[in-house]
């Protein structure tokens, strides 16, 4: 066993054992080529799972038991797979699953057959196994990573201990160890025991119970059955909320958020939908907290529609990603792609968990008795039997549980998928039921309480919000679990095998004839008695007759019902004419007489297998076995089958057959497939008729339904189906080329081919949902019925070998240039129009327009020439018996000329010329089907639809639900968004605006102008509800004095409901404040946006919009000037005429406002239109309308100045009383940058007219643009103006508020200013400034005492501190949590080691806080900013330097570098105080000395033990009887804590400071309170303050004098000396009380108006002549505070007896000689000696 596994390890023996090994990997998600390296490259844990998988992988290639064909497990001595060990010749494979983390050995074994005791044997044998290699190379195995899940135990069964063998690296040898066992066990009535116990309980659960509990997931899903993913599902809510959250804070756009955003939601939701189930209900809340992180970042009010958040852009939304649309999406996709691939395990266990589920469902109707007894099946089902599920509820302790239920609703993955799915209208379904998924879905089209998502029978979307919400209920009833469904499939089975017996004539049952009167018959239904009181028989008859004919009418539609086929004459083979066919030369070869009639007790394959069996005996051409006759020209009748084969393979090719699809704007879809044949002469030597137009041989055209399942028919559905219809026609021996200039189709056909290359989920995802998944399921399924290589005859593979010869050549462009000599044929010449069979089947009036203007634009052609007219290799597929050629499509025109003059066809002018009769047959096919009536206009469920799909509406979702989820989430978000009244007004003119969604902007002021959230003035007052109170108090204070006097009451309104109270809110609250006064309170509008655009009477309004209107005005004119121009050569003012685009475009303004508009009318959306115009009036008409009072007579005025912009209704003539936002027209709303789409179109019309004239049309098209930038600024322009209204208005409000609030205080008589609310360019008068209050706690007067801030910062609202000193409050007090939680602490060594670590080099603070991470404070996983700063005082605290410390240094210094080392060195001390000095106080496991604040150690002798002293808990740290890290740290804490390191800042700094009196600042009284409760100082005595200011002056004085020599400092310290003595003589006293300076008197106006605000109330009083005795008088007059603002004018003093304020000094010399006088005075006064000195007081 020991033998090859080397000396150095696993890690070098298994890499040499996979040396350059590279593996496939091959999953239904991918295909990886992985190569081995050693040791994958982990780095999340993410990615350590998917290594750990990829190791599974290994692990299930290397190490699978013998396959034993009965199913049973092999002995344990048959030789099994394992990993090779080699040595000496020798090998020895042994098992390997100790070294994977994921690997997995799974058992099952009947209970009937096996007992206990060998299920236990043969788990023991496997753990014998487990370790092999662990053995064998010698390397540890951990086994408590082993566990060993037992199921289905007896609750009684004692479960014994399995053991496994392994090597231990400690013990040097094998060590046995025991796996953990977890055990699920049944009751004795074999009832599944869970448990329900609650989160605070299952900590103290029996270790049985917490191991069953215990959360477990593999790759980041809970599997934990028990817990029903629950806590899964929580942890991603929780995680995927803070996510949200955090982006909407660090993300700096919209356009940012909504990036991230999606990210996120599409990477969360798209996980595992499957297996993390989330409700609605979940998928809501997440959106609900999306919705609440936009509405702050757009500044939305709650009432605001925020449905444009989810709506995707191209609908006028932002583009978020809704989490439901995305997770349902998901859900729906993989339950697709996992169901459908038949040879997967997923679909294996997807299938059994819809089978149980099923079951389920049977069994509760079996227990509800609704499953009528005379149904053969209820039997079958009566015996079913589902286990039980006892729940034992421990809610209070774990002696007995609180309480046992038994149920059985079991938890089934589909059961849940399909009951989120189908509460918003898919249904899932299989169709091999076909008929009874048809039945139930018709059934749930006429149910009126079961909506789906986006119906437009919806009539509560006015209340609905802006998340699709939890669905409807009422469609689970219509699932495939559901009881409607279960009972129609047992019915129909029942109905099936009874007709059958009653009917064995085999023609009878193929048509169905006896089951179809049965399902018809409303007796039938009365005697099953299905549904008693829930649907009625009649209904059940009636629905199932609707259901047949749909059934019947799909499969006639999908069998090409009216397929016409057109032939070629013998004599048009040979003649040298262009054949033209017409419609009626086509005949029909599919009708009502030969469609395919399905079966309806078949499945959907087997029906669609019939219907291709079908169409190939109907459509392929059937070669004769005899020769083929020689065609004579005198023989003029269509072609046979044989003749058609021959001439199309003339030129030993395979047959050409060209396809082209058709496409109007109707939406009627058409195809046509053609069989061409070169035209060879019989003068050729070559092959000439590569230059010559093709032959047509066969042309088959089909018009295709308009709706195909739940999609709309494209064009590249059209040339698909061609591809299939080339199946059906060609035979299949037979070598093909087809001509397509589709590559969507084209791809489809050569993917289908190559479906090896893809996966199952890159097949369904990308290749058959691509176009329609019938249609390529149709196309895949003739595919794979070619024959194969080796059953092809040789003329086959020779004729497809020249094919594959001749298309190189063509794309290596060897063909010879075009000769003339060789094309001099005139095929015009030789048409035929006489003949009763031509071939012309239309003339130039029938092509249309737009090919023919093409054609007479030689600049057009140019420009697409290199593009169009190439070919090369990768226009071609070689696919077998199969050649695709792509083409680019109108080389040639419709008469098969070149299109482009001077360009050459590619590849040449027969394959261009076959496009082009494809081409030709498309269009033609329209006129063909309109003549054979209509077909079907949809088709409900198409045939070769995939057997597991979803349906919805009764449709199939053959383009994949996701798709179809969501558009109709888009719809159902756009329709509710067309529910707001004024808010839906950009939805409901959606389809009329000529801006589009993505042109506004997302953050634009347009858009907020166009989603009316633009600024005006009721937005304002429900943006800032203070403002209700100004306004209101505004208008009381406006009142007359008897109106207040009469009405005392209504001066203190509540205004909490002010919105209830119409008069208030109409009349005083939202009146606009910008209107002049009116004369009656009915002429009062409000000032919402449409009233300030277009009719508020403000001055400035009226201003903009006249502006705009010029400008308007203007463009509307230069364009017409430009038509005028144009078309009469005179300019607009001298042409008599208007021009066609004057008229075109009055006419469309007309026309547009009478159009039918969507419209909000009582809480619904209607249709409506206006018989007469309104809005548009012509002179005549307006003064009609003015003479009987319906306008007002400004707008005459209006339309005499702006005629133009009247004429085209970008002014409107609606009064305002009459303007309607939720009914307006396009032509109502100009005013929001809405621009008629009508409109705009027809100036572009006019602009391809000019082009096509070969005129320049950029000058036009420059014209237009200036035009829709007037148009649209204007509504820009305006809403500017606005804006600064409103700004002014709410400021001017604010201000008369403040005036009422001083005037109040004051307690002033006089009445406030009746003043309205204008925009007139006065101002009002500005209020006086109030101081605002100042902090003075303790951060804010540290700050200025150090300089960092000039004054403290102003008081939070409501607050005596400011909003900086309450968090640094609130970090102290975290801080000294810190810090006890340190004191107690008892970490390990190993956790606190690398602290150490960062005591030379600096660490960041985030990490420094994770390397705290073990304390509780730390710990928490919510954000806490407080926490930041705790965490830099305490790593100040331990001598850790941070990076960013700056913010920190002006509280708490860093410390040096020599105070950290005797820090660190003391904390090494211990308590060496004698016992009886000794004052322990404890901490957790620790003690201090309150003497001398060491640590105590437990006892005084050594320890002999590793055992630290201190704690007694950890080991000791480096050396013997040296405390552990952790009592280091604690410590540290008590001797040097952070409080005593502030208050040693506090009392350095501040006590003094607290005594000056020459600050810049005030503190009131109630402030020194506040700050003296923070700081807890010592209180001190007047005398003490004096002795310290003294003390404060002559430091500072002293100071500063030393920093100078005498020479430069002479006169500033003669200054300073006076200044001193003044300072000293003044300053003797104590500060005077509150009251004191309160009535002591005011400096005079004067003197206090020159000065800055800050410094008036630091003016002292003089003192008064009676006390001039008792204070120390100076040599001359004490000098007044510098004030730097107001040098200029400060007034001067010259002698103690004049007016210090009386003498204004204003020239620098004045100044100058008034300095050196008083210094002189001072000199002869004063004795030098004395002059330096100090005066104290006595």
């Amino acid at each position: 066993m020991l033998a090859g596994a080397g000396k150095q390890g696993f890690t070098e023996w298994q890499s040499a054992n996979m040396c350059n090994r590279t593996n496939k990997l091959v999953t239904d998600i991918f295909i990886a080529l992985l190569k081995y390296k050693c040791g994958l490259p982990q780095g999340s844990g993410f990615s350590v799972e998917i290594a750990n998988l990829y190791a599974m992988f290994l692990l299930m290639w290397w190490n699978m038991d013998p396959i034993d064909q009965h199913g049973t497990i092999a002995p344990f001595d048959t030789p099994r797979h394992g990993f090779p060990l080699l040595a000496g010749g020798l090998t020895k494979s042994i098992a390997s699953l100790a070294y994977v983390d994921d690997a997995k050995r799974y058992i099952a074994l009947l209970k009937s057959q096996h007992s206990l005791t060998d299920f236990y044997r043969i788990i023991q044998g496997y753990c014998d196994l487990l370790a092999d290699l662990s053995l064998g190379i010698k390397m540890g195995r951990n086994v408590r990573k082993c566990t060993i899940y037992l199921y289905n135990i007896p609750e009684d069964a004692i479960v014994p201990e399995f053991m496994s063998i392994a090597w231990s690296f400690e013990a040097g040898g094998p060590v046995k160890g025991s796996i953990a066992v977890v055990s699920m066990r049944r009751d004795a009535n074999d009832n599944l025991i869970c448990y329900n116990v609650p989160a605070t309980l299952r900590n103290s659960a029996p270790q049985h119970i917490k191991d069953i509990l215990h959360p477990r997931k593999y790759l980041g899903v809970y599997n934990n059955a028990q817990l029903d993913n629950s806590e899964g599902k929580e942890k991603i809510i929780k995680k995927l909320s803070q996510r949200i959250g955090l982006v909407s804070s660090k993300t700096q756009t919209i356009q940012e958020t909504k990036i991230a955003h999606n990210m996120l939601v599409c990477q969360v939701a798209t996980y595992s939908p499957l297996c993390i189930y989330m409700s609605l209900a979940d998928c809501s809340r997440i959106d609900k907290q999306l919705l609440s992180a936009y509405q702050y970042r757009l500044k939305y009010m709650p009432n605001d529609s925020k449905h444009n958040i989810f709506l995707s852009e191209k609908m006028g939304g932002i583009g978020v990603r809704c989490f439901t649309r995305e997770y349902v999406g998901a859900l729906i996709r993989d339950l697709k792609v996992y169901i459908s691939n038949s040879d997967s395990l997923p679909t294996h266990a997807l299938i059994c968990s819809f089978e149980e589920a099923t079951k389920k469902h049977l069994w509760y109707l079996v227990q509800e008795s609704k499953i009528p007894q005379d149904i053969k099946a209820a039997s079958q089902c009566d015996q079913i039997s589902i286990s039980g599920k006892k729940t034992l509820s421990y809610i209070v302790d774990w002696e007995e549980p609180s309480y046992a239920a038994i149920s059985h609703d079991h938890t089934h993955i589909m059961e849940k998928a399909i009951e989120t799915t189908c509460k918003l209208g898919f249904m899932f379904r299989d169709l091999n039921l076909e008929f009874c998924s048809r039945f139930v879905d018709e059934l749930l089209v006429q149910d009126k309480n079961a909506k789906a998502i986006g119906s437009p029978s919806i009539t509560t979307r006015a209340k609905l919000g802006a998340y699709i919400g939890e669905g409807n209920k009422n469609f689970f009833q219509y699932s495939a679990l559901g009881h409607v469904y279960l009972l129609l499939k047992l019915f129909i089975d029942n109905l099936i095998s009874k007709t059958r017996l009653e009917n064995e004539s085999p023609e009878v049952d193929r048509t169905n004839t006896a089951l179809i009167r049965q399902l018809s018959q409303r007796d039938t239904y009365e005697k099953a008695k299905l549904f008693p009181g829930e649907i009625s028989p009649s209904k059940l008859a009636a629905t199932a007759r609707t259901a047949i004919d749909k059934f019947h009418t799909d499969y006639k539609v999908c069998s090409f019902y009216n397929i016409s086929e057109w032939r070629s004459y013998r004599d048009a083979a040979h003649s040298r004419f262009i054949q033209c066919p017409r419609p009626s030369d086509y005949k029909t070869i599919i009708d009502d007489s030969n469609v395919y009639i399905p079966q309806i007790d078949a499945s959907m394959l087997q029906n669609s297998e019939n219907l291709s069996s079908h169409l190939t005996s109907v459509l392929r051409l059937k070669p004769a076995i005899e020769e083929t006759p020689i065609m004579s020209p005198l023989d003029n009748s269509p072609l046979s089958d044989n003749e058609i084969i021959a001439l199309a393979t003339r030129h030993e090719l395979p047959i050409f057959v060209s396809i082209d699809g058709s496409l109007t704007r109707d939406g009627d879809a058409t195809v046509s497939v053609n069989l061409v044949a070169p035209d060879i002469q019989p003068l050729d030597t070559d092959a000439e008729w590569q230059h010559r137009i093709a032959k047509i041989l066969l042309s088959r055209t089909w018009r295709l339904p308009r709706q195909w399942g739940t999609g709309k028919t494209c064009i590249n559905m059209a040339e698909s189906i061609g591809f299939i219809i080339g199946e059906y026609t060609i035979p299949p021996d037979l070598p093909v080329i087809y001509i397509t200039d589709s590559n969507n189709a084209r791809t489809l056909q050569r993917n289908v081919k190559n479906s090896n290359n893809f996966t199952h989920r890159q097949m369904i995802r990308h290749v058959k949902q691509g176009i329609d998944q019938a249609i390529a399921n149709h196309l895949e399924f003739l595919t794979s019925n070619w024959l194969p290589e080796d059953q092809l005859s040789p003329r086959t593979k020779q004729l497809y070998a020249n094919g594959e010869e001749v298309c190189k050549i063509w794309a290596a462009n060897k063909l010879l240039p075009f000769s003339n000599d060789s094309h001099s044929i005139d095929y015009g010449s030789s048409i035929d129009d006489s003949s009763e069979l031509s071939y012309r089947s239309w003339n130039t009036d029938d092509a249309s327009s737009e090919t023919s203007e093409a054609i007479c634009d030689p600049s057009q052609r140019l420009s697409k020439a290199q593009t169009r007219y190439s070919f090369d290799r990768d226009m071609y597929d070689l696919l077998g018996r199969t050649i695709v050629i792509k083409v680019f499509s109108h080389q040639l025109d419709e008469n098969y000329s070149v299109r482009t003059p001077g360009a050459s066809p590619k590849p040449n002018l027969f394959i261009a010329s076959a496009n082009q009769i494809a081409d030709n047959a498309a269009t033609l096919a329209h006129l063909i089907a309109s003549s054979l009536g209509n077909n079907s206009a949809k088709v409900y469920y198409p045939a070769f639809s995939s057997r597991w799909t979803f349906t919805f509406e009764g449709c199939i979702t053959n383009k994949g639900a996701t798709k179809v989820l969501e558009a109709k989430m888009d719809e159902e978000l756009f329709l509710r968004k067309q529910h707001r009244e004024k808010q839906g007004l950009f939805h409901r003119l959606f389809y009329f605006n000529g801006l589009r969604a993505d042109l506004i902007g997302d953050e634009s002021l347009l858009r907020n102008i166009m989603k009316q959230t633009a600024a005006c003035w009721t937005r304002c007052l429900y943006r800032y509800p203070p403002l209700v109170q100004q306004v209101y108090n505004q208008w009381w204070a406006d009142q007359t004095d008897d109106f207040r006097r009469n009405n005392p009451q209504k001066e203190r309104l509540d205004l909490k409901n002010w919105k209830k109270d119409k008069i208030i809110r109409e009349y005083i609250i939202k009146r606009c404040p910008f209107c002049p006064a009116v004369k009656a309170m009915t002429d009062i509008r409000s000032g919402d946006l449409e009233h300030l655009h277009l009719y508020c009477r403000n001055a400035s309004l009226i201003k903009a919009r006249a502006f705009c209107h010029d400008k308007l005005e203007q463009a509307i004119y230069n364009i017409y000037n430009y038509a005028s121009i144009r078309e009469k050569n005179l300019s607009f003012a001298k042409n008599p005429r208007t021009s066609t685009l004057q008229e075109q475009l009055e006419q469309i303004a007309r026309d547009l406002e009478k159009q039918e508009h969507l419209i909000f009318k009582q809480g619904q959306l209607v249709t409506e239109a206006r018989t007469t115009n309104k809005a548009i009036l012509h002179r005549h008409a307006l003064q009609t309308a003015i003479a009987n009072q319906q306008v007002p007579a400004d707008k005459l005025l209006e339309y005499d100045q702006y005629p133009l912009c009247f004429r085209l209704g970008f002014i409107h003539a609606l009064p305002e009383q009459e303007f309607d936002i939720g009914s307006a027209r396009i032509t109502d709303v100009g005013y929001a940058g809405f621009f008629p789409k009508a409109i705009l179109t027809e100036m572009h019309r006019y602009a391809r007219e000019i082009k096509k004239a070969n005129d320049d049309d950029t000058e036009f098209i420059t014209l237009i643009e200036n035009l829709s930038t007037a148009f649209i600024y204007r509504s820009v322009a305006v809403q500017k103006v606005i804006h600064i209204l409103l700004a002014d208005a709410k400021d001017y409000l604010n201000k008369l508020q403040q005036e009422r609030e001083r005037n109040s205080i004051t307690q002033s008589s006089s009445a406030s200013t009746n003043i309205k609310i204008s925009s007139a360019t006065r101002s009002p008068p500005l209020a006086p400034s109030t101081t605002p209050k100042l902090c003075f706690a303790t951060k804010c007067r540290l700050l200025v005492a150090k300089g960092l801030r000039r004054t403290p910062m102003p008081c939070a609202n409501n607050r005596n501190m400011c909003s900086g000193c309450l968090s640094e409050t609130l970090r102290h007090r975290k801080l000294e949590r810190l810090e006890s939680e340190i004191l107690e602490d008892t970490a390990s060594n190993e956790t606190l080691e690398p602290l150490l670590r960062h005591l030379k080099t600096p660490i960041s603070l985030k990490e420094f806080r994770m390397l705290m991470k073990h304390l509780p404070t730390m710990n928490t996983p919510k954000r806490d900013d407080h926490i930041y700063g705790a965490a830099r005082y305490l790593a100040n605290s331990f001598g850790i330097t941070l990076l960013d410390t700056d913010a920190n240094d002006s509280i708490d210094p860093p410390l040096l570098p020599p105070k950290i080392n005797e820090m660190w060195r003391q904390a090494n001390f211990h308590c060496r105080c004698a016992p009886l000095h000794q004052r322990p106080f404890n901490y957790g496991s620790r003690a201090f000395c309150e003497s001398c604040s060491y640590l105590v150690f437990y006892d005084t002798m050594s320890h002999e033990n590793n055992t630290c002293r201190g704690c007694s808990v950890n080991n000791y740290w480096q050396q013997a009887n040296t405390p552990c890290i952790a009592c280091q740290l604690a410590t540290i804490v008590y001797r040097n804590p952070f409080q005593k390191r502030f208050h040693q800042q506090i009392e350095y700094w501040l006590s003094v400071d607290d005594s000056s009196d020459d600050s810049d600042y005030s503190s009131p009284t109630s402030q020194h309170t506040c700050t003296q409760e923070t700081l807890n100082t010592k209180s001190s005595s007047s005398q003490d303050l004096l002795r310290l200011r003294n003390l404060s002056i002559e430091r500072s004085y002293q100071e500063i004098r030393g920093r100078g020599s005498a020479d430069q400092t002479k006169f500033v310290f003669e200054n300073l000396s006076v200044l001193q003595n003044d300072i000293i003589s003044n300053c003797s006293f104590p500060k005077r009380t509150f009251h004191s300076h309160a009535s002591s008197s005011i400096p005079s106006e004067p003197t206090d108006n020159l000065l800055s605000p800050q410094k008036r109330n630091s003016l002292t009083t003089k003192p008064s002549i009676d006390n001039l005795d008792t204070v120390h008088q100076p040599l001359r007059p004490a000098l007044h505070p510098i004030d730097i603002n107001s040098m200029t004018s400060r007034t001067s003093t010259t002698t103690s007896n004049k007016d210090l304020s009386s003498e204004q000094i204003s020239s620098t010399r004045r100044k100058k000689q008034e300095r050196n006088r008083r210094i002189k005075e001072n000199k002869l006064q004063h004795d030098t000696r004395d002059r330096f000195t100090p005066r104290c007081p006595a």
